[in-house]
């Protein structure tokens, strides 16, 4: 393993509530080998030449200088010498990554428990929408909100408990059932690309909450 710079620029942080991290993890924790044996699996996309392209430059500032940092299961990951972002030297094919966060059910059922979900959302979902909250605009009438990468629900849920007019799209088949099933929650199956196209609505808030990192490209994704 190589050394992985951390960033020099000072950053403020919001701490939360105190949270169990074990609830959130069960289907983890109730057998460790068989979810490290089925991530080992997921691993094996990038052992096809076919599913992968290379990165020439940083995603974040655009780059070109970077320098090998690990690599884990065989997967070369690289640092940014600019701005010290950590990225992967070869990354999947946009096709490879719709295809997996799709249709992948081992994925999606990491957040497809009904116990963990109620927890999650009370805990983890909660507090991040009443901090994001106070930036929201004031306005008369219901907050338009988007929340991209809804996974199995809870934002949009504690969203809809608020009283915000709000859209949860996810383009995992498994976590929109799930969304349904739990919260009675219709989330648009499609990726934000593929409702930005065929959608055409004003949004005062737009959320991604833990979702840039899943993004090939997490600038374009903002734009």
């Amino acid at each position: 393993l190589g050394e992985v710079r951390p960033r020099e620029k000072k950053m403020d942080f919001k701490f939360g509530k105190e949270l169990d991290v074990r609830r959130l993890k069960q289907n983890v924790l109730k057998n460790p080998k068989e979810h490290l044996e089925q991530v080992k699996k997921r691993f094996a996309l990038f052992d096809e030449p076919k599913n992968l392209v290379e990165v020439n430059r940083c995603y974040i500032c655009g780059s070109a200088r970077f320098e090998n940092a690990l690599r884990v299961w065989n997967v070369q990951y690289v640092q940014c010498q600019d701005c010290q972002h950590v990225f992967l030297k070869k990354r999947l094919t946009e096709a490879v990554i719709h295809r997996f966060y799709s249709k992948d059910k081992f994925y999606a059922a990491t957040y497809a428990d009904a116990e963990t979900s109620r927890y999650r959302k009370d805990f983890v979902a909660r507090p991040k929408v009443e901090y994001a909250m106070q930036f929201a605009p004031e306005k008369k009438g219901k907050i338009r909100w988007l929340d991209v990468g809804s996974a199995s629900g809870e934002t949009v849920a504690v969203l809809q408990e608020m009283g915000c007019d709000v859209v949860g799209v996810d383009p995992s088949e498994t976590s929109c059932e799930f969304a349904q099933k739990q919260y009675g929650i219709q989330l648009v199956p499609k990726t934000l690309e593929e409702y930005a196209k065929e959608e055409c609505r004003k949004f005062d808030v737009v959320s991604f909450i833990g979702v840039l990192e899943h993004f090939s490209d997490p600038m374009r994704a903002l734009e």
